[in-house]
């Protein structure tokens, strides 16, 4: 679809209702991302990469984004190394973070293989979140669709992580915004939901996946108008569903290397 070539899940995502919390910071212990990087502006006017894991991303060269600041999503980080991992998903930080009698040789390697990631591991801070691992910094949750430009505000996590992930490049400051993966639907012909496989033993059918995912893409596209006051955002997908930022037919010319 566009994208350079190389070398499915139980809920994927938690349709969890905004949590109202008068201070958060206190609410919920743990390290936080401006602990480590400066609040505002911390890539301000630089461009960043954010992969999500659509199917067209099967098969992707992810090598071209050594050099790039990059936010991966959910099990990205399995996939290349991003400058940050970010994800909402309770359910999916108990699974990966706990070895379980029973497991797999698959699913362990899976499970020691996110251990080894070397970057930085982001999770929006939710009143269920506990027990967080040292390494994992947390993102405060605004209650109300709005764009935050401070990590001290936290930022609107939304209801899936790829709108998280975005709203946290534009916290960042950074400008332009590139989109990949961001595919807003499934292969229902072939039942592929994701570019990978690392939600196999807990997969949902890709009419189930596709049902949740057209509500995440309305929510992307209801906070998409304040977004495009304070930076701008390209989709690389040019076969996306997702029709609310402009899109590029390809990455040709991105990238030097």
């Amino acid at each position: 679809m566009g994208y350079p070539r190389t070398a499915r899940a139980w809920r994927t995502e938690t349709l969890i209702r905004p949590v109202v919390m008068k201070n958060p910071v206190k609410t919920i212990p743990g390290s936080r991302l401006y602990d480590i990087f400066p609040p505002e502006g911390a890539w301000r006017g630089k461009r960043c990469f954010i992969t999500a894991g659509g199917p067209s991303l099967k098969g992707f060269n992810y090598e071209v984004l050594k050099n790039e600041l990059t936010i991966g999503i959910n099990m990205s980080c399995l996939l290349y190394s991003p400058t940050l991992n970010y994800s909402m998903d309770i359910p999916l930080y108990n699974y990966i973070t706990i070895e379980r009698e029973g497991d797999s040789p698959e699913v362990l390697a899976t499970k020691r293989n996110w251990k080894k990631y070397n970057g930085l591991k982001v999770w929006l801070a939710f009143a269920s979140g506990k027990g967080w691992e040292k390494g994992v910094y947390l993102v405060d949750r605004i209650n109300k669709p709005k764009v935050s430009l401070d990590l001290r505000n936290g930022i609107w996590g939304g209801n899936n992580s790829g709108l998280g992930a975005l709203m946290l490049a534009v916290a960042l400051g950074a400008n332009p915004i590139y989109l990949l993966g961001y595919d807003m639907k499934v292969d229902r012909v072939n039942d592929v939901t994701h570019c990978h496989n690392y939600y196999k033993e807990r997969q949902s059918t890709a009419s189930t996946i596709g049902n949740r995912v057209s509500k995440f893409k309305e929510a992307i596209e209801a906070i998409a108008p304040e977004i495009f006051k304070v930076t701008s955002v390209i989709n690389l997908n040019p076969d996306s569903a997702l029709e609310c930022f402009p899109k590029a037919p390809s990455l040709a010319g991105l990238f030097s290397h």
